[in-house]
């Protein structure tokens, strides 16, 4: 629970006003002092020295000392690596910062497949599935490359599936499309997900930005040495 005593109240602050502030990180009878260096989706990162002293799942009480004001939630530790442990963003706490996206899409290099298309409220089976590279997902739309040659226009639905190492068979509508060298990019919405999928995709979109991370954290140990 948050002091509101000591927590600054303005609201819509970017959260990116969190980022390289004094974080304190305490479990049972243990207390440590980092930076909080990453701050995306449901995702925290804080640079500490004590790492190692963290076990995975553990929870943890969080202490931001920012200029918008003194952050505290209760949360835990679902990665680390050396130098830095990685916790859960509580949606809760999410809430009081703006974004341009309720749910920020992450970068993914899964698959899927169109199965049917809606066309005037009815519904047509494709001969063949038409195959598609997702290049990102969110709890709430998708966005995938197709050829040239798969031109749809906005607006257009679809019944498919998403190859997320588990079948996830969706509906979803078309909302954006851009055209490039590459073929055209789609931003659809998803529609009609069950509480029981959603569930499932928010746990893959948590660990999809978990193995994002630690990439882009080895990419840069690489480029530094």
């Amino acid at each position: 629970m948050e002091d509101k005593k000591y927590t600054n109240e303005r609201e819509s602050v970017p959260l990116t006003s969190l980022l390289d502030c004094r974080t304190v990180v305490e479990r049972k009878d243990y207390v440590s002092t980092g930076v909080l260096t990453y701050a995306e989706g449901d995702l925290l990162e804080v640079e500490i020295a004590e790492y190692q002293d963290f076990e995975l799942g553990e929870s943890v009480k969080i202490t931001i000392y920012s200029p918008v004001g003194i952050h505290i939630l209760q949360s835990s530790v679902i990665a680390k690596y050396e130098g830095a442990i990685l916790i859960i963003h509580p949606p809760n706490h999410q809430s009081k910062f703006e974004d341009k996206r309720k749910y920020p899409r992450i970068a993914t290099n899964k698959g899927g497949h169109i199965l049917k298309i809606v066309r005037h409220e009815d519904l047509f089976v494709l001969d063949e599935p038409l195959s598609f590279n997702l290049s990102n997902i969110s709890l709430e739309g998708i966005g995938f490359m197709l050829p040239k040659t798969e031109l749809f226009s906005i607006h257009t639905r679809f019944h498919g599936e998403l190859d997320l190492g588990y079948r996830f068979p969706c509906i979803f509508m078309i909302v954006r499309k851009q055209v490039s060298e590459e073929g055209i990019f789609y931003g659809a919405e998803l529609l009609e997900v069950s509480e029981e999928y959603e569930r499932n995709l928010r746990a893959f979109i948590l660990k999809q930005q978990i193995e994002n991370h630690y990439e882009m954290m080895k990419s840069k140990i690489k480029t530094a040495k």
